[in-house]
C-alpha cells in the first residue's frame, strides 16, 4: 500500500518535533553531569518523602500496639491475681512507652496509665503530679480525661474542695458530664456534654481503689 504524502503543515511540524527533540538530547549530553545530579537529588527526594511517611506510619503503629499491652495489662486481673504487681507491670511498659514515643501525642496517655498505676500503689502524691504534667502538655482530648482523674482522686481521698475546683476548670474548657456526689453533703455539681475522646481510644477511665 503506497505511503500517503504528508502535508506541507505536518511536514513543518515532524521537523519542529525532530529539532526540540535534537535540542533536548545536544542539552542532555552537554549538561549530563548536571542533568544526572538533578535527576539524582530528585529520585532521593522522593525515596526520603515515601521512607519518612513510612516511618512516621510504622512508628504510629508500633506506639499504639505498645500502648495496647500496657492498657491490657492495667485491666488483666483474671491473669494479674496481684493489684500491685499489675500497677507495677503496668508502670514499666507504659513509661516504657512515653520514653521511646515521646514526640507522639499517645505518649501522654501512656502517662496517663502511669499515673493510674501510681495511685493504685497509693502513692497519690505523685499520681496528681503525673496527670497535672498530663493536663499540660497533653492536646485537649487527653487533657480533660487527666483533669477528671485527677478531681477523682481528690474525692477519692476526702479533698471535695480540691476536686471541685479541678471540675470547675474541666466545666470551663470541656464537654463533658461530670457528677461529684459528696457523701454527708449537699454537694452535686455537673456540666453537659460528651467525654473527648483521645487520638488512641482508651477502653476504660477509672481511679483504682484506694489500698487497705
Amino acid at each position: 500500500m503506497p505511503r500517503t504524502k504528508m502535508t506541507r503543515h505536518e511536514l513543518k511540524e515532524q521537523d519542529e518535533i525532530t529539532t526540540s527533540l535534537q535540542k533536548f538530547t545536544d542539552f542532555v549530553v552537554l549538561r549530563k553531569k548536571e542533568v544526572t545530579t538533578a535527576l539524582t537529588v530528585a529520585a532521593v527526594l522522593a525515596i526520603v518523602i515515601f521512607g519518612y511517611g513510612y516511618y512516621r506510619s510504622n512508628r504510629n503503629a508500633n506506639a499504639q500496639a505498645q500502648l495496647s499491652q500496657a492498657i491490657n495489662t492495667f485491666n488483666d486481673t483474671v491473669n494479674i491475681k496481684s493489684a500491685k504487681e499489675r500497677y507495677e507491670k503496668t508502670i514499666v511498659e507504659a513509661q516504657k512507652t512515653y520514653d521511646q514515643y515521646r514526640s507522639l501525642p499517645i505518649s501522654n496517655i501512656a502517662l496517663y496509665y502511669v499515673a493510674l498505676s501510681q495511685e493504685g500503689l497509693g502513692n497519690t502524691a505523685k499520681a496528681t503530679q503525673t496527670l497535672q504534667q498530663v493536663a499540660e502538655v497533653g492536646d485537649a482530648s487527653i487533657k480533660g480525661v487527666a483533669q477528671f482523674a485527677m478531681g477523682a482522686i481528690y474525692k477519692k481521698h476526702g479533698e471535695t474542695q480540691k476536686a471541685i475546683d479541678v471540675y470547675k476548670v474541666l466545666e470551663s474548657g470541656s464537654r463533658i458530664r461530670i457528677g461529684i456526689f459528696v457523701r454527708g453533703e449537699q454537694a452535686t455539681r455537673s456540666s453537659e456534654g460528651l467525654l473527648p475522646e483521645a487520638g488512641f481510644r482508651i477502653s476504660r477511665l477509672a481511679v483504682p481503689a484506694k489500698r487497705r
